[in-house]
């Protein structure tokens, strides 16, 4: 049975219910709905929903704070991408995952954080050795060959969820 925080949970007790809460969400969501959802799983009482991050007026709240680590940590452990426009899902690599050990995540991003650090100035960078450049048309043709037969291919709920974000993405939802 899960036990359930009677004060401000740290940012790796979260991990497991935030992947629930994508989950209930159908994979993906904005900060907003992810926020929500996590709240109602981890049955966060408002004396802690409403303690604020620092002292100043108009801050967001501890509990979005620690979440915001949250996210950041099991994004780096490859469970989470975001969007742009600020929707997060379950990564493609990691939809079959249903709870992750906090520990684990921990250890790892902090020792993949520190070997980042000391390999920065050791690995060149081979980003703006391909420059973006137009593609050509056979390739955008291919494209989209590619990708109509992932949507014929595709399961109805798959079909749905993939609406759902992009409808997400696009701000409508």
């Amino acid at each position: 049975m899960v036990s359930f925080p009677k004060k401000m949970p740290t940012y790796d007790q979260m991990m497991n219910p935030l992947i629930k809460a994508l989950r209930n969400l159908g994979g993906s969501g904005s900060v907003n709905e992810i926020y929500e959802e996590v709240i109602k799983i981890m049955k966060l009482t408002n004396d802690i929903l409403e303690i604020p991050h620092t002292n100043k007026p108009g801050t967001q709240t501890e509990v979005a704070y620690r979440l915001a680590w949250t996210r950041t940590y099991l994004k780096k452990y490859g469970i989470l991408q975001n969007s742009s426009r600020g929707i997060w899902s379950i990564d493609p690599s990691a939809k079959d995952i249903e709870s992750v050990d906090p520990n684990e995540v921990v250890k790892t991003v902090r020792e993949m954080t520190r070997q980042e650090s000391e390999d920065t100035d050791l690995i060149p960078d081979e980003d703006h050795n391909n420059e973006a450049g137009v593609e050509a048309p056979s390739e955008i043709q291919s494209w989209k060959d590619e990708l109509l037969e992932v949507l014929i291919s595709m399961s109805p709920d798959g079909f749905e969820r993939l609406t759902q974000r992009v409808l997400r993405e696009s701000g409508f939802v």
